[in-house]
């Protein structure tokens, strides 16, 4: 192997990606009071994991009043560097569980993971090894954290894809945005891999590509099928761009139903607020279980006009969110 193999590259930088978190971890060792033959948390419950066991939801001793234990969280987050990939994916598990849970707004209802500690593991360590942990990780990125809790890992990010390109790591840098990883979104975008992929064309549409973002726009604003809208919306969410958020908005009073008979119907404007939650995770309006009445729309139609001056040519439908069968 030569000394510029791309292997040998790629640990040198996986390594440099990771010394950070072994660095702080020790440091936090040294400063513990030592309880012979007393496990952390943490410690405990990654040799639960090393032993079969798998995940649980669980806060206790890993939160002192409403927040996380940092030396708990580093303690799983130096685990990540070195554990098989079984375990890694039950601390991916904990540690986006302890993360929201940690959260104030997660009683209220909202799909959002803010503690630095925590989204730090998770786009450091935790994609340290090209397994599913990793890719379940990324997953979880995508859903929780929001484009501002990314800002401070564009780099790490942008190397992971550099190294790893996947659907999910498209997908976070499409929902980041980091400058630096424009380009290289566009070159691998473009390759025979990636060239028919959805998650690729959300990327190029989120990094100001035109074309790529009518690709989805224009279909979104004429489309009668409910299946199809619901799929558009989601992906217009996940491009987050001001074109695609006000096309979004624009779609609030939409009339499009979803119907199994017998079995559910359901108004497609949640998939509306669910796309603008994704972008706006922290708006109460928009959280999922907050749409119980008219009222509800009503907020969400005073955001809207708010932040994209939105003004609606038809009335808004009757009342329906998600209706179960039997009634």
């Amino acid at each position: 192997m030569g000394i510029n193999s791309p292997n040998l590259i790629r640990r040198r930088v996986l390594t440099l990606l990771a010394a950070p978190f072994v660095a702080r971890l020790a440091n936090a060792q040294k400063k513990k009071s030592p309880k012979e033959g007393k496990m952390t948390q943490a410690e405990a419950v990654i040799d639960q994991y090393r032993h079969g066991g798998e995940f649980q939801p669980q806060t206790q001793g890993f939160t002192s009043g409403a927040s996380l234990i940092p030396l708990e969280i580093e303690t799983l987050a130096a685990a990540l560097l070195k554990e098989p990939a079984r375990v890694r994916e039950q601390i991916v598990r904990l540690l986006v569980d302890l993360g929201r849970r940690a959260d104030p707004l997660f009683s209220r209802g909202a799909a959002i993971l803010r503690d630095p500690h925590v989204v730090t593991a998770l786009a450091g360590p935790a994609l340290y090894v090209n397994d599913a942990a990793r890719d379940n990780a990324l997953s979880l990125i995508h859903e929780f954290v929001p484009a501002s809790g990314l800002a401070p890992h564009g780099q790490t990010l942008t190397a992971d894809f550099e190294k790893f390109p996947s659907t999910s790591s498209f997908l976070v840098l499409a929902k980041a945005k980091p400058a630096q990883a424009k380009e290289l979104v566009r070159k691998v975008a473009v390759t025979p891999r990636w060239k028919e992929e959805v998650s690729a064309r959300i990327a190029l549409a989120a990094f100001g590509d035109k074309a790529e973002e009518q690709r989805f726009s224009v279909p979104f604003a004429s489309t009668q099928d409910p299946t199809k809208f619901s799929s558009l919306a989601q992906e217009m969410g996940w491009i987050g761009t001001p074109t695609t958020l006000k096309a979004l908005a624009d779609q609030v009073r939409t009339g499009l139903i979803f119907e199994v008979p017998n079995t559910v119907r359901r108004s497609l404007r949640l998939e509306v607020v669910g796309a603008l939650s994704f972008n706006f995770p922290e708006e109460p309006a928009l959280f999922r279980n907050s749409i119980t009445s008219e009222q509800s729309y009503e907020a969400v139609e005073k955001f809207c006009q708010q932040h994209f001056g939105t003004r609606w040519s038809k009335p808004r439908p009757e009342f329906l969110a998600d209706l179960p069968f039997p009634r």
